[in-house]
């Protein structure tokens, strides 16, 4: 009689173990989460605060671009980014840069990679498909 208590005191304590591990990987993951949300929000409001700003960038090679960048309020200047080098290409004029659309386009883009709208629209899918299938 004593030997099924001991199996069922051990299989409740690996179960009690099995979900303190389970609330320590949530909190981490939480964690991990916001301090990760909370590091890029800083990160982008010290970075608009600036007189620089990347206004377009093409990749031309392994760790190798050519950007566009604003300095001020209106001088654009053509630059060539490698590993370990900047060179300037040249000064464009304003009127020959075109400027990315406002916010507008900005939050659209985001907002069309944003996982929780990618899973509605993959649910909403889902379901025309069961739909079709009946």
């Amino acid at each position: 009689m004593a030997e099924p208590l001991l199996l069922l005191s051990s299989s409740g304590e690996n179960f009690f173990r099995f979900l303190v591990a389970l609330v320590v990987f949530a909190a981490i993951l939480f964690a991990t989460y916001y301090v990760t949300k909370w590091t890029a929000g800083y990160q982008k409001n010290r970075m608009s605060a600036r007189n620089f700003e990347v206004i377009d960038s093409v990749r031309i090679g392994v760790n190798k671009y050519i950007m566009i960048v604003r300095v001020g309020r209106n001088r654009y200047y053509s630059v060539g980014v490698g590993k370990d080098e900047l060179v300037m290409l040249g000064e464009l004029l304003e009127d020959e840069v075109v400027l990315p659309s406002s916010q507008k386009t900005a939050k659209s883009e985001r907002e069309a990679w944003d996982f929780s709208g990618l899973l509605t629209s993959f649910k909403q899918s889902a379901k025309k498909s069961e739909h079709h299938e009946n």
